[in-house]
């Protein structure tokens, strides 16, 4: 319907008579035809549609249609003549005065004349505007729908309007156009596929870059015409859809499926009102088997869901549950896809996280690599744009495991995750932010525990991940020491132990690296190198390389490295691994060191980028130090003793500097003396007196110290606790001036020893100190000294209460006379360390004796202890104490020919102490030595007793200690964990327990296999095979009585390798070289007579060979027993074992 126009009561006639066609040959000037034009059109306006005249119209109605008008050459001619024409529709409304040809020439007339609309700078611009609005509010266009060539003239306004709309048209042009396009909509019957197309095509990101105008009137229009054009748009995307999968899906009909759907995806975010029947069609796309197809429709749903305040998945909930069901699909690359939808969906839609968590946690699982990475790098980047407390803790977990990864670009993704998402919540930790730190506070003690892995690739991840993230590089020190103190604070005891050894990692590594840094230089300064520099820089390379997952790269870049020509490279190498330098310097090296060594090879400075990360003091920092003591004094004025409190953290630091990096104190050893003297808190006295006392272990050393640091010295140590006695002995001791100082301080503390002395405990504690530091004070005393040890200390008993006589209890629960007998082996072990030098017939006398203590002590039995009411946990830390300090004092030269064979094996059987703790110890002692290098590698041998270790987690801890070490053994190795099993055998050999019948030996069985589950894999099989035959031809050179026990278990050996040969499919192949056995356990028997004989013998029972054979027998563990006391894991010693 046409609009009907109000108007007056009065009848009106148009009074216009003037001519406007002419029929003479003669035509009417423009300017006059121009200015009739316009009365004409005044006039028009002016009449209202109720109340004219319609037949005084008829002559000027039929005029304003001639050809001499429409076609007129004079532009305002046609106009003005479009405008009356417009004013003629509106007053003969709803009927037009005009037939269908004269109707399609009229609005082809109006089409042309709104092209000039462009510019309100037109000179006709009010004509062309007034024909806009009068079209516009008159709505005589939908006469269009009349007419046969409707769907042409209605894409002529479509195109019309969009390719003249612009940004510098005033506003109720726009509004107009929008009007009448509306009107078109839906009112002129349904919009052609070539409108649809044009419509569309506004939305394209290239059109609206042209166009914007355009594309906000597409986007109106769509808006106001929703429920109008919903169908017809659904119909044309199902048949665009349609014809592109009946299609043979070459890459050209993707592209054009991909913009369908991109343009899908744009008009949803504008007008989702639109698609209501499309999105189902999609949703089918993501089920077909055409992987492209769904991966396309996966891409373009995941984006509709993604888009801020999408209503998608709750108008259409099984789109939600198809969409989910694709991070299963059976192509990596679109579950990889669907997992990039994740980080807008968790930003823009907080309803659908539940969900999304639960995929994420799955995704972690995946069994492709590919997808676990990108599920690290998804949740990475979640946390980086959401608030951390709005992730599930249980997906972080679920990543924290991925740590651990088997692949390394998972490990990578997961490190990097994390350590990302604790940086951004870092200012919320340190404002204890109570969820936050819940949430990601653990983050720093997962990744630093993955340092128990012991592999090269993760301790990398480790290191990078903590110079990158955890503690990042920042050039304010004050800043710099609260995240580390805030970071440490955090740490469990178990993550606290990896992060001092990671310090104490870096700083071997770095001392390692200085040598190579030598061996540059060395090579620079000579033309050629010699034999031996060559050898020292193949070792060196050889050893750096191998604390790095790819080796051969590693390798290589050193090698290049040192072909460098540039003293500049090495200064910058040398500054980033300086202690000494200030954390700026270090940092500024490191950068310019990297910048220089890419610019020469990007795998050069990934390499070294590695190198670097391990090698540069930033996590401690000298500057760090002055710093943690003003966290030490503030807060140990107040007197708390939290483990978490900022001065328990700082001291425990500060300790790490003392004992890793020394010589970080030089500027600040005046500060903790200045500390040691204050007395206004004895806790900050005491922390500085520790943290002295460990800078005094290590040169340079300090001449002396003034009168009044030395008077609270001596203080402490004659009248002091026995903690501060023994630092204030440590801090004496390492003086240069110490015979002058503290020479008559240390014969006055001999010459006082006494029971009756109630500081004894605390002058033992102090001699002990000098007796290793200057041991050369206590020489003309040490007689007297052992003499009251052995006569006074060692013979006092403690009375025990039969009914509570504990076999372990800790050092600090201990008596007092306890206590003394420790400290007093301590003392003499000190001194025989101390003075391992000194030569002369009192020493090698006093060597005799406190050897023969010590071995005495070994054989405290707890048993004998509760039999006579002594204290059976005083035997046991005697025990040992006597098995720790044989240990460390046979690792000396000057004291090895104190430890044989039999003594050797005597000290091993003390891991099969009956007390948990003792066994538990010793283990440890032993494994952390081996580990350093500080205790000989035949130890080894003596962990392998283990195998019937009641306590699994003792059993455990030590099994994965042997598998590691192995792995960084070669076959070809001195001492390696092969060569050790000669060693095993021999002690098993010469076990107590040891006999040949089958019972037995089947208690012996676990041991070898136990040794085998460590050590054996398929390339030294052979060797071990070798070593337990070569056995067979030796004779025992500590018994040669007992030769058979070793041909016993040589056949016992070499049976159970080739079960396990046979089990794991390994070749045994015969070993191509010869080995010599140790010559202090066996000697090639004389005669090869002999040795046929002994070879061609089968020493074991034919019932346990069977059994051995078929797989007959019962695993070990099952035999095992545990007793557990009072909530305490104290086990005795089990049968045979």
């Amino acid at each position: 319907m046409l609009m009907e126009v109000d108007s007056s009561t009065a009848p009106q006639s148009l009074t216009f008579n003037d001519t406007l066609v002419t029929s003479s040959s003669k035509p009417i000037r423009a300017d006059e035809l121009v200015r009739r034009l316009q009365k004409l059109h005044e006039e028009l306006q002016n009449l209202d549609q109720e109340n004219v005249v319609k037949s005084s119209l008829d002559k000027v109605s039929k005029d304003l249609v001639h050809a001499q008008l429409l076609k007129h050459k004079n532009a305002t001619v046609k106009a003005i003549t479009a405008c009356c024409l417009a004013d003629i529709l509106r007053l003969f409304a709803p009927d037009a005065p005009y037939s269908e040809a004269q109707l399609k020439k009229i609005f082809e007339l109006f089409i042309a004349q709104l092209q000039f609309i462009k510019s309100s700078d037109h000179r006709d611009f009010r004509y062309h505007f007034y024909l806009l609005e009068s079209l516009s509010t008159v709505k005589s266009v939908i006469i269009i729908a009349d007419l046969g060539n409707s769907e042409e003239l209605t894409l002529n306004f479509f195109m019309l309007f969009f390719n003249t709309i612009n940004a510098n048209q005033p506003r109720n042009v726009q509004m107009c156009m929008l009007d009448i396009l509306v009107q078109l909509t839906e009112e002129a019957g349904p919009l052609s596929q070539d409108v649809i197309e044009l419509l569309l095509e506004q939305f394209d990101d290239k059109v609206k870059e042209k166009n914007e105008p355009a594309y906000f009137l597409a986007l109106e229009l769509c808006r106001v015409c929703v429920d109008v054009l919903q169908r017809r748009i659904c119909q044309y995307f199902t048949d665009t859809l349609m014809a592109v999968s009946r299609n043979s899906g070459s890459s050209q009909e993707l592209e054009e499926l991909k913009k369908v759907h991109e343009l899908i995806r744009k008009v949803h975010s504008v007008v989702p009102g639109l698609l209501l029947s499309v999105i189902p069609q999609l949703e089918e796309e993501m089920k077909l088997d055409n992987v492209h197809v769904r991966q396309i429709a996966t891409q373009t749903i995941g984006n509709m869901l993604a888009e801020k305040n999408s209503t998608l998945y709750e108008q259409y909930p099984s789109i939600w549950k198809t969409f989910l069901r694709r991070q299963n699909d059976k192509m990596v690359s679109l579950r990889v896809q669907w997992l990039e939808h994740c980080v807008p969906l968790y930003r823009n839609n907080p309803s659908l996280i539940a969900d999304l968590n639960d995929s994420l946690k799955k995704k972690l699982s995946d069994p492709e690599e590919k997808v676990r990475a990108a599920t690290c790098q998804v949740i990475g980047d979640i946390d980086s744009e959401v608030d951390p407390t709005h992730m599930d803790k249980e997906v972080l977990e679920k990543l924290a495991l991925r740590c651990k990864d088997k692949k390394a670009s998972v490990r990578k993704g997961a490190m990097d995750a994390l350590g990302s998402i604790y940086n951004k919540a870092y200012g919320r930790i340190a404002a204890q932010d109570r969820p936050v730190v819940e949430k990601v506070g653990w983050i720093p003690g997962t990744i630093l525990s993955c340092l128990y892995v012991d592999e090269p690739a993760v301790m990398s991840g480790v290191e990078s991940t903590m110079v990158s993230f955890i503690l990042p590089e920042n050039p304010d020190d004050e800043e710099r020491t609260e995240r580390l103190v805030t970071v440490f604070g955090h740490l469990e005891q178990r993550a606290r132990v990896a992060f001092l050894a990671l310090i104490r990692k870096q700083k071997i590594f770095s001392e390692v690296l200085r040598k190579f840094i030598n061996v540059c230089e060395q090579s620079r300064e000579d033309d050629e190198m010699d034999e031996d520099t060559e050898r020292k820089s193949a070792d060196l390379m050889n050893h750096i390389s191998g604390q790095f997952a790819d080796r051969a790269r590693t390798i290589n870049s050193l090698r290049r490295f040192m072909e460098i020509d540039d003293e500049e490279v090495l200064r910058l190498l040398k500054s980033s691994i300086n202690p000494d330098s200030s954390y700026n310097r270090i940092c500024n090296a490191k950068k310019s060191l990297l910048e220089r060594l890419e610019q020469l090879s990007p795998a050069l400075y990934e390499i070294f980028e590695l190198i670097l990360n391990r090698a540069c003091p930033s996590l401690l920092n000298v500057e760090c130090i002055p710093h943690l003591l003003k966290m030490l004094q503030s807060t140990r004025l107040r007197r708390s003793t939290s483990h978490n409190q900022p001065s328990k953290i700082a001291q425990d630091l500060l300790k790490e500097i003392s004992a890793t990096y020394p010589t970080m104190y030089q500027t600040y050893t005046q500060d903790l003396i200045k500390n040691v003297l204050s007395e206004h808190s004895s806790l900050m006295a005491d922390d500085s007196l520790e943290l002295l006392a460990q800078i005094s272990r290590t040169p340079p050393k300090v001449s002396t110290y003034n009168d009044v640091t030395l008077r609270r010295l001596f203080a402490y140590i004659r009248e002091g606790n026995v903690t501060r006695a023994e630092h204030a002995a440590v801090i004496l001791s390492n003086i240069e001036e110490v015979e002058e100082v503290c020479g008559e301080l240390v014969k006055n503390l001999c010459t006082e020893l006494s029971l009756s002395n109630p500081y004894l405990l605390a002058s033992l504690n102090s001699l002990s100190q000098f007796a290793l530091y200057s041991p050369q004070l206590l020489s003309d005393q040490m007689d007297d000294v052992l003499e009251f040890m052995q006569n006074d200390v060692f013979t006092q008993n403690m009375i025990a209460d039969e009914s509570n006589n504990p076999e372990w209890m800790s050092y600090d629960e201990l008596a007092e006379t306890s206590k003394q007998k420790l400290t007093g082996l301590r003392l003499l072990v000190n001194y025989l360390i101390g003075a391992a030098a000194t030569e002369g017939e009192q020493h090698e006398r006093l060597t005799a004796s406190i050897f023969n203590l010590s071995w005495d002590f070994m054989n405290c039995s707890s048993d004998t202890a509760i039999s006579n009411s002594f204290s059976a946990a005083e035997y046991s830390h005697l025990r040992l104490a006597a098995v720790q300090s044989l240990i460390k004092l046979t690792q000396l030269e000057r004291y090895q020919d104190q430890l044989s064979v039999p003594k050797f094996e005597r000290i091993a059987l003390a891991l099969q102490d009956p007390c948990y703790f003792v066994r538990a110890e010793l283990a440890e002692t032993l494994m952390k030595g081996l580990q350093v290098g500080h205790i000989h590698p035949r130890y080894y041998a003596v962990l392998f007793l283990c195998a019937h270790e009641p306590e699994t987690e003792l059993l455990k801890q030590i099994k994965y200690f042997l598998q590691k070490r192995a792995v960084k053994f070669s076959a070809g190795q001195a001492y390696s964990l092969e060569t050790s099993f000669v060693r095993l055998l021999h002690m098993l050999a010469h076990h107590p327990d040891f006999g040949v019948s089958t019972e037995e030996l089947l208690e012996f069985l676990p041991y070898i296999e136990f040794y085998l589950s460590c050590v054996a894999n398929a390339d030294n099989v052979s060797f071990l095979y070798h070593v337990a035959q070569k056995i067979k031809s030796s004779t025992d050179m500590v018994s040669n009585e007992l030769s058979q026990n070793s041909y016993v278990l040589s056949d016992l050996a070499c049976l159970l390798i080739k079960r396990k040969c046979r089990n794991a499919s390994w070749p045994l192949n015969a070993y191509p070289k010869h080995i010599n056995l140790q010559s202090k356990i066996y000697r090639t028997l004389p005669s090869s007579s002999i040795q046929a004989e002994t070879l061609k013998n089968v020493y074991l029972p034919e019932e346990l060979i069977r059994m051995i054979e078929t797989d007959a027998l019962q695993k070990s563990s099952e035999k095992r027993n545990t007793t557990r006391t009072g909530g305490q894991s104290i086990s005795k010693r089990p049968r045979n074992a």
